[in-house]
């Protein structure tokens, strides 16, 4: 049984999957299974896989329909042998002492899951001079002593640790107790953040690196770039972890975070809104709110939340700020989005 399996959805990048599939069987740490998931690309990808696979034994690949991000990592789970589990996205690249670093944190420490840094690489060689993303150091959280709810509010929401699957490893042992999957990409958005908000129910000890170890490439024409109905699927993302909370007795944890993790839901989902050139998408995102009673509810319970206030204080929200996001969503909840739009028109024209 390998030490580390590590996942990789693979999805038409013919040209950057190589460079990714390379820096992972150049690990220091040699016990290791590759699970190349071949999500029905339709270019060259399937064929660089197998070359890889005759190459290296470690390497399995797996060709399925196409079904999007979520259920190629789901197919790697269902096919991973190894204590330890690790994400990696098939345009990004890691580098060699990764996995030997990060297996000798979590088995030192024997936390449940290792998060390591990461940089911004936006061209095709190794970045220069690029700064590391997070500031972390070498660092342990006791999440069964400070409380799930303070972990969320305190290091996850507020990014600290990022939301993403590809800077952590986890115990395979945990993720298959506790049945933990990706949900489907056509039902949620940010569907990274929703698995690990699943796994931290059941985390006792995390522990951190400040080593950049993962050169995440950003691709202006990713598919992430483009989500279609963007908050009303974040909404349902929040719905399914209070569902998920409380069935595994988490009410606390429900009563306390949901409404900040909400609040979060809406902050990204307005920065994108704003950055964004498409009036119609962002006019099209704001209309499908108006269907969603999710959407309505939980404004109400965020906006009479007092924990939510502390919140949005940690982010720098003065009085009149808070009390602005709150009139923001009184509108947005009975379908008057006008004055998003309105702003919208005038920076882009």
């Amino acid at each position: 049984m390998p030490i580390v399996s590590i996942i990789v959805p693979v999805y038409n990048v013919e040209a950057y999957l190589e460079r990714c599939i390379t820096s992972l069987f150049n690990q220091t740490l040699q016990d290791i299974e590759i699970i190349l998931v071949n999500d029905g690309s339709n270019d060259k990808c399937g064929e660089i896989c197998e070359k890889f696979a005759k190459e290296d034994s470690r390497i399995k690949v797996i060709h399925k329909l196409n079904e999007g991000l979520s259920s190629a990592r789901n197919s790697g789970l269902n096919n991973a042998n190894g204590t330890y589990i690790g994400f990696i996205d098939a345009d990004d690249w890691v580098e060699k002492q990764m996995f030997e670093v990060l297996v000798n944190n979590a088995t030192t420490h024997n936390s449940d899951i290792v998060v390591c840094n990461y940089r911004s690489a936006y061209c095709f060689e190794k970045p220069q001079n690029s700064k590391a993303c997070l500031t972390l150091d070498d660092g342990l959280i006791d999440v069964s002593k400070i409380g799930l709810s303070r972990y969320i509010l305190d290091f996850f929401l507020p990014f600290k640790h990022a939301y993403c699957v590809w800077n952590k490893l986890y115990k395979h042992d945990l993720i298959k107790r506790h049945n933990i999957r990706f949900e489907p990409n056509q039902d949620i958005y940010a569907e990274d953040l929703l698995f690990n908000l699943y796994y931290f129910c059941h985390t006792r000890l995390i522990s951190t690196t400040p080593e950049v170890f993962v050169n995440y490439f950003k691709r202006s024409n990713s598919l992430s770039s483009f989500p279609n109905a963007l908050l009303s699927r974040l909404t349902k993302l929040v719905k399914r972890f209070e569902n998920y909370a409380n069935n595994n007795n988490f009410n606390d944890v429900v009563r306390i975070t949901i409404p900040s993790i909400f609040c979060e839901q809406v902050l990204s989902s307005l920065d994108y809104f704003y950055h964004s050139k498409d009036i119609d998408y962002v006019e099209k995102c704001l209309k499908d709110l108006t269907n969603s009673i999710e959407f309505k509810i939980y404004s109400l319970k965020t906006i009479f939340n007092r924990e939510n206030s502390k919140y949005l204080m940690t982010k720098g929200f003065s009085i009149k700020g808070r009390i602005y996001f709150r009139w923001m969503l009184l509108r947005l909840m009975v379908g008057q989005n006008s004055f998003i739009l309105r702003k919208l028109i005038k920076e882009n024209s």
